[in-house]
Parts: C-alpha cells; structure tokens; sequence
C-alpha cells in the first residue's frame, strides 16, 4: 500500500477533491466517507470543500489521507450538500465513488503514500469521473499538507 514518491511522506497520500454542485446561499458541499478524516460516513463530521466567485460552481480541497487507515486497497467517498440548520442532502443517485489505493504498479491505482491524487469527479450525483491524475509529493508540499 505504500510507495514512496520523491522525498513525499511515505504513509499518507494527499487527495485534491474537485466537483460541480448548483447549491445555494447558505448551502456548503462536503466529501464524506468511510476514513476518520471524512467524517466515518457522518454528515456532521465531513471535509468542507470551498468555492469562490470565480470558481462557482465548482468546490474544491485538499485531504491528508493516512494510508494505514484505508481498508480493503479502496478510499470509499461521496460529496454532500448541507445547508443551514445542517440539513444534508447525499448523491443518493449514484454509487459510493472509490479511489483505488496501491503501490503504483497495481492496475488502476490512483491512491498511495507520498503521492498527491487529484481527482474532477465532474458533477454532484453524476458519474463518470472526468479526471483522476497522480503525482508524486513535492518534499515542500508534503510539509505544507
């Protein structure tokens, strides 16, 4: 499950989530999933994503992923909107979206230690993935993470 990757920290991986969601004011998107650091499939504990004027509609952020913590070589995650009041609503149409961890010479690989994934999962509740692309960790940009 490991693979170094240019001087990057060898046991977490560096996850640039990326979608499309028409929300509006008051309403925020977050990546919930299986991990600790995405909220163990609770709502109330999940990553905030962030946008901009110039950005919107797209939500984007970056989550350390230590790779002890994935289980069964897979990253199970869906995106949420939750408004005011913590109203949440799922991508309720579509299965749970997956990265799949290995150490690079695994087919279909796009998680592993040291290297930084950066995945454009394209719209809210919509399938397929428009990009997944992986790099290693730059040995500043691990610091930084």
């Amino acid at each position: 499950l490991q693979a170094g990757g240019a001087g990057g920290e060898e046991g977490v991986a560096v996850v640039h989530f990326r979608v499309k969601a028409d929300t509006k004011m008051g309403e925020s998107v977050f990546v919930c999933g299986g991990l600790a650091v995405l909220g163990g499939w609770d709502p109330a504990r999940a990553t905030a994503l962030t946008t901009s004027p110039r950005d919107f509609p797209v939500w984007s952020g970056n989550v350390t992923v230590p790779m002890s913590q994935v289980k069964r070589m897979e990253l199970r995650y869906k995106y949420v909107i939750r408004g005011q009041g913590g109203k949440a609503w799922w991508e309720s149409g579509i299965a749970d979206r997956t990265l799949q961890a290995g150490d690079g010479d695994r087919p279909g690989s796009n998680l592993g230690g040291g290297m930084r994934t950066e995945v454009d999962d394209g719209a809210f509740n919509q399938l397929p993935r428009l990009s997944c692309t992986v790099t290693p960790i730059a040995p500043a940009a691990a610091a930084a993470a």
